[in-house]
């Protein structure tokens, strides 16, 4: 730092500042000074009262809201409140989203075997019956061919089947609780999804991955962490060969099994995970799927210019049946809800229960959440979420009014369609709510982490304004 040489104690910037100003008389010197020193006493007592605002806040409970259907707005708030330790958490969702990618693979090589296991049983009654109906049809030589072929890939991809049970053990998830997964309102393979404790899972991999090395990989931390990651680099042809074969392709489409509709869809991402340094990206995080039991409690201070550094709770509940019965006792004292409806399951059944409809189950539970005298004094906002896939739907020429017969027959696009739903939500909270209240309602898809961050930041701005109402603090 430069020193000074001519013996002035005079401090150089006020120097600069009385050179810009010019020559002053005394009387406006003190004039002067007696503004600066008032604008100095409103400055320390604007700091103050902000420090007041801020102890206040600590003395009063945390803002809390509840997450309703989907944990992708978690992972949301964490990456924006808590970047730091999202970072450090990141590496661990790799397991998970390798896992994911194997049970797309089971998924289909289940659909392949069950189709040509009924191919082959029809044909064994064709030709029993031969001898009875001479002018029965030829046998086809495509059933024979695709057992042959599902034979053949099954055994390419044992490797793969055997990782997905070491993963499994990894993450401490439980099979024996887990439900059949129903993609379709028609014929389904008997696959089981999985789920794990909300709790347990993440300690077993934060053993095995402590985080990227400064070039971004993914450094090596355990033998059997580096085993998996191989074997699903060895098996990337044979899993390409699955998803590009055009005869299972049709399998697919006739059993209505749209696999890249699903959640923890990672196929079209084969290159870049099946890499033995593959590292997951923000992106990856929000779409991986891993079902959770049990209430995911989420903790955080927000430091920006609207909520003064308030202290958050954000609970993750689940939106299955089963888990529904442990909602009751967080309602007690929340400032809002977030209710997650996932439109585009319009095609969908329910999980627990293939005869009903999953928007329908949606509908019946905002109605519910709507009317409890428990949260009437609640704010409910609703994310009409997974809107990129109801538009791809409805643009691949699925009707809406198939499963929605009330649509009747209007235009069978994603404008018209939205807007219709919005109106039915929107109609249900004002016949249901116990007092009157606003109707806030956004279109979402929470995968697209930007757009989702900023609507997300906007509706925690006006849960805490709502807060600080009703807390008598402005």
């Amino acid at each position: 730092m430069p020193v000074r040489t001519d013996g002035s104690n005079e401090d150089p910037l006020t120097r600069a500042l009385l050179e810009e100003i010019g020559e002053e008389t005394e009387a406006e010197q003190q004039l002067r000074l007696k503004k600066e020193k008032e604008a100095r006493r409103v400055s320390e007592s604007i700091d103050e009262l902000l420090k007041q605002d801020k102890a206040a806040l600590k003395k009063t409970r945390p803002v809390k809201i509840l997450l309703l259907g989907k944990s992708t707005a978690l992972k949301n708030f964490q990456i924006m409140h808590t970047p730091q330790a999202w970072e450090a958490e990141r590496p661990s969702w790799r397991g998970v989203i390798q896992l994911n990618l194997i049970r797309s693979v089971r998924m289909i090589l289940e659909a392949m075997t069950d189709a040509a296991i009924h191919s082959s049983s029809r044909n064994s009654r064709i030709w029993a019956d031969r001898s009875q109906s001479p002018d029965q049809e030829p046998l086809s030589a495509k059933s024979s061919d695709l057992l042959s072929r599902c034979h053949y890939l099954e055994e390419r991809l044992r490797p793969l089947l055997e990782v997905e049970e070491t993963l499994i053990q990894r993450l401490a998830i439980d099979t024996e609780s887990g439900d059949p997964t129903t993609t379709g309102l028609g014929p389904q393979p008997k696959f089981r999804e999985i789920s794990v404790n909300a709790h347990s899972w993440k300690s077993s991999l934060h053993k095995l991955v402590q985080g990227t090395s400064k070039d971004g990989t993914l450094p090596s931390t355990n033998e059997e962490e580096d085993g998996i990651s191989q074997v699903i680099a060895s098996c990337k042809e044979d899993i390409h060969a699955l998803w590009t074969d055009p005869n299972i392709d049709a399998i697919l489409k006739k059993r209505k099994l749209r696999v890249d509709d699903l959640p923890g869809f990672f196929l079209n991402d084969l290159d870049r995970i099946a890499n033995v340094n593959y590292v997951p990206s923000d992106d990856d995080v929000l779409r991986a799927r891993l079902k959770t039991v049990g209430v995911t409690e989420y903790r955080f201070t927000r430091e920006t210019p609207n909520t003064m550094g308030a202290d958050w709770r954000i609970y993750d509940v689940g939106g299955s049946r089963t888990q529904r019965a442990a909602w009751a006792p967080y309602f007690q004292d929340v400032d809002a809800i977030i209710f997650l409806a996932p439109i585009s399951c319009f095609d969908q059944a329910l999980v627990e229960d293939p005869n009903v409809n999953r928007l329908e189950d949606t509908v019946l539970l905002w109605k519910q959440v709507c009317r409890n005298p428990l949260l009437a004094k609640c704010h409910i906002v609703l994310f009409m979420n997974k809107t990129d896939l109801m538009d791809k739907k409805l643009r691949s020429g699925v009707r809406l009014n198939r499963y929605i017969p009330s649509y009747a027959n209007r235009e069978n696009d994603f404008a018209t369609a939205s807007a219709y739903l919005q109106r039915k939500f929107q109609v249900i909270f004002h016949e249901h709510s116990p007092q009157r209240r606003t109707f806030y309602c956004h279109l979402t898809a929470l995968t697209d982490m930007q757009a989702s961050g900023k609507l997300l930041a906007s509706v925690a701005d006006m849960v805490f304004q709502a807060y600080l109402r009703d807390n008598d603090l402005i």
